[in-house]
């Protein structure tokens, strides 16, 4: 019996090796349409500029700066970041549901990759931390050495697993509200180790942090749970897989096999209900609705946000002009993706309308798009000691760009 158990257990911990390996042949396929388009050149190029700059910062690193707001911002997203792919799909509800039971050995590749995984990340994050730390206690007569480096990196490699798995257990809350306040509670535990790993004395932190990480793991014990929330780990799924989507069509015409259910986003209604009932302003507004609802507005606001506090931390004006720069053409490939939404449709064959007001409605939209964010990616230069000329120059450059790249777009596009 323990045998049959056993080899149960090994069939089922499989489906999830050949779902995963499905996933990554998958992406796989596409990736040279992604590296073609000069993107990878691009994330290279800022990759050598950074640590160029970031050598440089380190041999001139100043004394007093805020080095706990920098191991806030650095420590605590790679630790509260948890991602996490069950593969489940809407049929496994049927077909999975059976083995319930078994479910633990279907999501042990999962937990044991993604630990290991994530824990690079975080040894990644303190390499580079780990040099303005030394120089910082330095500063203030302390003394660390590899045997201090080491002892870190444990420690966070432990933190990190903590929340890792304790991420796992809250996707089996049964209260949606519930799992949103345990989610919350993980941020701001990995937020307040960031800042008190600098703050506090180490002695000091690492009570802290022992005493906190076992008080959440306690705490997750007490909500009611499902053994596995099915529906959840669907959602989670589809989710992915749409941020799938949307970052590959960036780069190829990719077609979705299935729809996905989209966010109301109801503060953002109002956006579109302004143009006049038209046909000729159909597509408009629908394009306009679609970017509203569409999981490309989020990843625009990451990269924005990202590439702005970027230009913030930086010194250098040029380095600022030169992220502004890079910030405006990463934003300007992904809005390319919404031109290929709408493409087959079917109600046109009972509404016609012209393909050309289509491709005139996508192209204004990405353009109004992409100049929004060219003027938040220039609001750092505003705060840099220069002249105003310069934020004012390097909107207007931006602008071109916008126009320029949206006329050239719709040109190859006809």
């Amino acid at each position: 019996m323990s045998e049959k158990r056993f080899a149960s257990n090994a069939s089922i911990a499989l489906i999830y090796r050949d779902r995963a390996q499905s996933y990554r042949r998958f992406v796989g396929q596409y990736l040279r349409y992604v590296f073609s388009s000069g993107f990878a050149l691009l994330l290279g190029g800022l990759g050598m500029a950074g640590w160029y700059y970031y050598s440089g910062w380190i041999r001139a690193f100043p004394a007093d700066f805020p080095l706990a707001w920098l191991a806030l911002a650095a420590l605590g997203p790679i630790w509260a970041f948890c991602p996490q792919r069950g593969y489940l799909q809407r049929a496994d509800l049927v077909f999975l549901l059976p083995m319930e039971d078994r479910m633990p050995q279907y999501f042990r590749p999962m937990l044991i990759g993604g630990t290991v995984r994530q824990s690079i990340a975080v040894l990644v994050v303190w390499l580079l931390l780990y040099p303005l730390d030394r120089l910082y206690e330095a500063e203030r007569g302390y003394d660390v050495n590899v045997l201090f480096f080491a002892a870190a990196a444990v420690v966070f490699l432990a933190l990190k697993t903590t929340l890792y798995w304790g991420a796992f257990k809250e996707r089996r809350i049964r209260s949606e509200r519930v799992r949103r306040v345990f989610q919350l509670v993980r941020w701001g535990l990995a937020f307040v180790w960031g800042y008190t790993f600098v703050a506090l004395a180490h002695s000091w932190w690492v009570l802290l942090v022992a005493g906190t990480a076992v008080l959440y793991m306690i705490l997750l014990r007490l909500p009611a749970r499902d053994f596995v929330h099915w529906e959840r780990w669907v959602r989670l799924e589809q989710a992915a897989m749409s941020r799938t989507y949307t970052f590959l069509n960036a780069f190829v015409d990719l077609p979705r096999d299935e729809e996905k259910a989209l966010p109301a986003r109801s503060w953002l209604g109002f956006l579109g209900d302004g143009l006049p009932l038209r046909r000729e302003r159909a597509y408009e507004y629908l394009y306009i609705k679609t970017l509203m609802r569409s999981d490309l507005l989020g990843l625009l606001f990451r990269q924005c946000l990202v590439f702005a506090a970027l230009e913030t931390l930086s010194t250098s004006l040029w380095l600022k002009v030169g992220l502004l720069a890079a910030g405006v053409v990463m934003t300007g490939a992904q809005l390319k993706a919404l031109e290929r939404e709408h493409v087959r449709v079917h109600w046109v064959h009972v509404y016609p309308l012209p393909e050309e007001w289509r491709m005139t409605a996508a192209v204004s939209v990405i353009r109004r798009a992409h100049a929004v964010c060219v003027l938040v990616l220039g609001l750092p230069l505003w705060w840099a000691d220069a002249a105003p000329a310069a934020p004012l120059a390097a909107w207007v450059a931006g602008l071109g760009f916008v126009w320029l790249s949206s006329w050239r777009f719709a040109v190859r596009r006809r």
